[in-house]
């Protein structure tokens, strides 16, 4: 194998590793314990946690595949609109995101629960921070596909 040929070869080897370190980075696992940590959490409290998440998880999954099924139906209307459906899609829609969002308020709910006095202080500022990072990736988004249009 020539120099060139083996340059190339560390370069990619290199790049799908630092990927694949990047991917794991943004596991749910990671944020995992990145709370775990910032939270000084005991093992109790990490087994009850983990057994929050698991049953979070499915539901989120649940609820991604009722998305899909709406993706359809709103794709479906693009060669055959219908009013009606629209607005019963419509309702679906506002429906889940309600759902959604009560779900996620009892989920944090829940882990607050398990958490001592100094924990939930450390929690609300953690849970303030993420929404307003949250708030300006969403403007920073906004932002962005304005420029595309």
């Amino acid at each position: 194998m020539n120099t060139s040929a083996k340059t190339v070869k560390y370069i990619l080897v290199s790049l799908m590793a630092g990927l694949l370190s990047f991917a794991a980075l943004a596991s749910p696992e990671h944020h995992e314990r990145r709370l775990i940590k910032a939270l000084d959490l005991t093992q109790d409290q990490v087994t009850q946690l983990k057994a929050l998440r698991a049953g979070h998880k499915e539901q989120r999954q649940q609820g991604r595949e009722a998305m899909k099924a709406i993706k359809e139906k709103k794709q479906a209307l693009l060669i055959n609109y219908d009013q009606s459906q629209a607005d019963a899609i419509a309702e679906e829609i506002a429906t889940m995101h309600k759902a959604r969002v009560l779900k996620k308020l009892a989920h944090q709910h829940a882990i607050y629960t398990i958490l001592n006095d100094d924990q939930k202080q450390k929690f609300v500022k953690l849970m303030s921070k993420r929404s307003k990072d949250e708030h300006k990736k969403r403007k920073m988004k906004k932002m962005h596909d304005q420029e595309d249009d």
